[in-house]
C-alpha cells in the first residue's frame, strides 16, 4: 500500500504536466498534486473515481470530460485505476506531500498546501510582454537559512 499510495500521489502531477491542454484555466500542475493529497490525506480506503473527481476540478463540462477520459487511461496504464487499497499515511510524509519547484536561474521554492494560502502566484503562461514566468511571492519577513 505504500508504494501505491506514492505511486497515485505522483500519477495526479505527472499527468498534469503531460497533458496542460486539458487543465483547467487556471490551475497548474502544483494545484492537481494538491487535490490530489487533500484525498489521500481525507480518505482511508482508494476509490479511483472519487480520486479523479476530487483531481480534476474544471467547470468546463466539455474539457472535464476530456481530462477526466485522459486522467482514468493514465491511472489504468498505472496498474492504478480500479485498485481498492488501504492508503499508507507512512506513504504520505512531510517531503512527499511538499511542492517543489526549480527555475531556470537555479531559484528553488518549496512550500506545503494550496499555493494561494501561502501568497505564491505560479502563472500557467509565459507573459507575452517578455515570454518569462512572472512569480509572484508576498511576504513581510525574508531570512537567511543556514545548513
Amino acid at each position: 500500500m505504500f508504494d501505491l499510495t506514492k505511486k497515485t500521489l505522483r500519477a495526479a502531477t505527472q499527468w498534469a504536466n503531460l497533458n496542460k491542454s486539458l487543465l483547467n484555466s487556471i490551475d497548474t500542475a502544483a494545484n492537481y498534486k494538491q487535490r490530489a493529497i487533500n484525498y489521500l490525506t481525507s480518505h482511508s480506503i482508494f476509490n479511483s473515481d472519487e480520486f479523479i473527481d476530487t483531481v480534476l476540478y474544471d467547470e468546463d463540462e466539455e474539457r472535464r470530460s476530456r481530462a477526466k477520459a485522459s486522467f482514468k487511461e493514465f491511472l489504468q496504464e498505472l496498474g492504478i485505476y480500479g485498485q481498492n487499497y488501504k492508503i499508507s499515511r507512512k506513504a504520505l510524509d512531510n517531503n512527499t506531500l511538499k511542492h517543489k519547484k526549480i527555475t531556470a536561474e537555479g531559484l528553488t521554492m518549496s512550500w506545503t498546501g494550496d499555493p494561494a494560502l501561502v501568497n505564491l502566484t505560479l502563472p500557467k503562461e509565459r507573459d507575452q510582454s517578455d515570454g518569462m514566468y512572472h512569480i509572484v511571492i508576498k511576504t513581510d519577513d525574508i531570512q537567511d537559512i543556514s545548513l
